[in-house]
């Protein structure tokens, strides 16, 4: 009898249980609903305040139950994005202390001198809010609001306001140790994240011509940024933008046909493809009947003449073959596919009938098809004034291709700082069009410095040493270069001195393999660690007999590397210039 009793006992309390749940429920319903209460006549500043608090417990119940999930991977085979962990922790009391920003800004950036990392969103976030009350908001004012609704986590020791309203974190010892101690026990791991198709256009260099500084940058760069990135898991597509279409091949190929009228029958035996460039130059540059001729080629090439083209892919195979010795030194992806100006060759006639066909370009006052872009005085050249297209025309197909065709999430240009404007119109060009999901898509200018004479005038091509261009192969002083036995100068702080050596034997018995390994290493180091170069951090070897040769580099790197077992130790120097 007993038993029954509390069986009814148990059922009462269960449905009384199920009733107040139902209540609830209810409740929870109409205060995630505000148009709800305006319509019933129920909104009061009572309720509205319990439907604010109802969020932020959300949002920390939300909170809570990521802490409790990563206590459960602590048997994980990744590491922890602990940049990524304070965003979300700050996200959430971002948006439980102002729930009427939508979308604010949450900037979390590693800080060296006061805590782990810095918090400096509370300045935008106070920007918006005054746009919205039409108040003006204290940044300090916020950043407390912000503060106030962090829940406590494992991660941090310490948070404080500084300045107008910069948080400052300060992580536990306790996660630092035991993070170090998963780097130490499991290896580096990449740390888990959204999957995304980024795009890596790097090296980039021109048809015919020899590689200059700058695309050996560009390419050390883009190579190590796409490692990167394969390497934490994403879907990366290396893209080699040529420079292998336009009026230089005119050029070429107008010189190409003189020298040997029977080019398609026979294949020309062209020698030095510098020196060919070169003398095509001159003749470009004072016989008019000649430069004619060059642009004549330049139409028929584009119109996709088999004779223009053929004589074109003569040219080009002999550079590449050139090209493909340098990557394959510097240790280039077989990835890095090749995608020229001529692979846009259609899509930028069918992209220019658009822009006309929409209204989008106008005629200049000299013929000229150009495309003005908002925020920016000068605007696209779409189409010569004698029907060629420009750089502009291939780089705003080259970037839809890549938006709608490759499907990129991330596109990133690994391109000198000296192309920052042309980049920036041709990206707002690109949303102009509306080519840009702001939601979904990300476009990058990872800029580097150029390298800059005494009188701050890029180098380039006539950066010489001994009458040499330095090319990538010569960039650095190396070994090999050392070792032809010819006396070795350098130029530091605008005065020649020798190399000195310390011992009688000649420099040419020093290891060929290692002087490959330190001029590469070295190139890598350099590009990597310093910005703009200057003629001063040129770097020179000197080697010791015996024992382990050392790379000098004033203002720059230090390399020292072991013959024996070719182990390299990089030590950054003070560097003079910008940094990338």
């Amino acid at each position: 009898m007993a038993s029954e009793e509390q069986s009814k006992d148990f059922t009462h309390k269960a449905e009384k249980a199920e009733k107040e749940i139902e209540q609830l429920q209810a409740e929870i319903n109409l205060l995630s609903d505000p148009t709800q209460l305006q319509k019933d006549g129920l909104a009061s500043p009572e309720l509205e305040k319990l439907r604010v608090e109802n969020q932020k417990l959300k949002f920390q119940l939300k909170h809570l139950k990521k802490n409790v999930a990563e206590e459960q991977q602590r048997g994980r085979d990744f590491a922890l994005d602990v940049r990524g962990i304070i965003e979300d922790i700050f996200g959430l009391a971002i948006y439980a202390a102002f729930p009427e920003v939508p979308n604010p800004t949450i900037l979390v950036m590693p800080s060296s001198k006061f805590a782990d990392y810095q918090c400096n969103s509370a300045m935008s976030i106070a920007q918006q809010l005054g746009t919205i009350t039409g108040q003006k908001k204290n940044p300090r004012e916020v950043a407390q609001a912000i503060v106030k609704e962090l829940p406590e986590t494992e991660f941090f020791e310490k948070i404080e306001i500084a300045g107008p309203g910069f948080i400052n974190i300060t992580l536990k010892k306790e996660f630092v140790l035991r993070e170090i101690g998963f780097l130490l026990t499991q290896g580096v791991k990449p740390p888990k994240m959204d999957k995304k198709r980024i795009v890596i256009d790097y090296s980039s260099p021109n048809i015919a011509k020899e590689m200059h500084v700058g695309h050996l940058r560009s390419t050390i760069i883009g190579e190590s940024l796409s490692r990167l990135l394969e390497w934490v898991g994403h879907d990366v597509l290396r893209l080699n933008h040529l420079g292998d279409w336009g009026t230089q091949f005119g050029m070429l190929i107008a010189h190409l046909i003189d020298k040997f009228p029977n080019l398609l029958e026979e294949r020309p035996n062209i020698g030095d493809l510098q020196e060919f460039y070169r003398e095509s130059k001159v003749r470009f540059d004072n016989d008019e009947v000649f430069k004619r001729r060059a642009y004549e080629c330049v139409v028929k090439l584009q119109a996709k003449d088999p004779f223009y083209y053929n004589a074109w892919k003569i040219i080009y195979d002999i550079s590449m073959k050139e090209t493909y010795t340098l990557y394959k030194r510097l240790k280039v992806s077989e990835k890095l596919i090749e995608r020229g100006e001529s692979f846009y060759q259609e899509r930028m006639v069918s992209l220019v009938k658009d822009l006309q066909d929409s209204g989008c370009t106008v005629l200049d006052e000299e013929g000229r098809c150009v495309m003005y872009v908002e925020g920016f005085t000068v605007p696209l050249m779409i189409v010569k004034s004698d029907g060629g297209f420009t750089y502009d025309t291939s780089d705003l197909a080259c970037i839809k291709q890549r938006l709608q065709e490759e499907k990129g999430d991330w596109i990133i240009y690994v391109v000198d700082a000296g192309q920052s404007t042309h980049l920036e119109t041709v990206f707002k060009a690109a949303a102009q069009l509306g080519w840009v999901d702001k939601s979904k898509h990300r476009i990058d200018h990872v800029a580097f410095g150029l390298v800059l004479g005494e009188d701050n005038f890029s180098l380039r091509s006539y950066l010489t040493f001994e009458g040499q261009i330095l090319c990538p192969g010569g960039f650095l002083l190396g070994l090999k270069t050392a070792a032809s036995g010819k006396r070795v100068l350098i130029e530091r702080d605008g005065q020649d001195a020798d190399v000195p050596t310390l011992d009688k034997r000649p420099l040419r018995e020093v290891d060929e393999s290692i002087s490959d390994k330190l001029d590469v290493a070295a190139s890598d180091s350099q590009t990597l660690n310093a910005g703009s170069l200057t003629p001063s951090s040129l770097c020179v070897f000197l080697t010791l007999p015996y024992q382990p040769a050392l790379l000098l580099s004033p203002g720059s790197v230090s390399v020292v590397v072991s013959p024996a077992t070719a182990c390299l130790v990089v030590s950054p120097g003070t560097a003079s210039s910008n940094r990338v």
